[in-house]
């Protein structure tokens, strides 16, 4: 998380969370949270890196203003 993300305007954010070479699943929803778009998706994870559990806590960290969609 930079500096210049933390600017980010959006109404849906994709944001990855395989941890590899991304934020990992529970940094990344302290990004969504500063943020804040309508609806977050997280990708790149469950396959090459990171686990499809994952997802879910990301979901759990998430303010729960905000929608998560878990679309893998």
């Amino acid at each position: 998380m930079t500096d210049e993300n933390k600017r980010v305007v959006c109404d849906i954010a994709m944001i990855p969370i395989g941890e590899t070479y991304t934020m990992n699943a529970r940094k990344a929803p302290e990004f969504a949270n500063t943020i804040r778009p309508h609806t977050v998706i997280p990708i790149h994870y469950g396959s090459v890196a990171g686990r499809p559990e994952d997802a879910e806590t990301f979901k759990n960290l998430v303010d729960k203003d905000i929608e998560v969609k878990i679309l893998i």
